[in-house]
């Protein structure tokens, strides 16, 4: 029963679509012809910006709607996100993940000796 369920749900299409701008011909059919380019601003596409060097205030991400003031209708979303703040984010799961599965102990926590580690392998890379 549920892997029928299951196997419905995958056959449906997507909902949403990530695309490149401009779209690339490795994009979904969604995205629409390769070398389409929507411009900042243009309410046809809803954006998604990846910035990827992080900024001091590092903020995790700005969202402008742009909404029917009569339907509420979502009409049109730029959205930025700030890579380095999700990186940490999920660095911080990843070290408590870690802690709980006994990885890492209490002492490489309290003296720091975890971090050295990963600061000494960044400045390697």
């Amino acid at each position: 029963m549920l892997a029928g369920a299951l196997g419905a749900i995958a056959a449906m299409p997507p909902v949403i679509v990530l695309c490149h701008n401009p779209v690339t011909d490795k994009d979904h059919p969604a995205c629409g012809p390769a070398g389409l380019e929507a411009r900042l601003g243009d309410i046809r596409y809803n954006l998604v910006l990846n910035i990827p060097h992080p900024e001091a205030p590092s903020y995790w991400g700005i969202m402008v709607d742009g909404d029917d003031p009569l339907t509420g209708e979502k009409v049109a979303s730029s959205i930025n996100i700030w890579t380095g703040t999700t990186d940490i984010a999920a660095q911080q799961v990843v070290d408590m993940v870690r802690y709980i599965n006994g990885e890492i102990s209490t002492a490489d926590i309290t003296n720091g000796s975890y971090v050295q580690g990963w600061a000494n392998a960044a400045k390697l890379s």
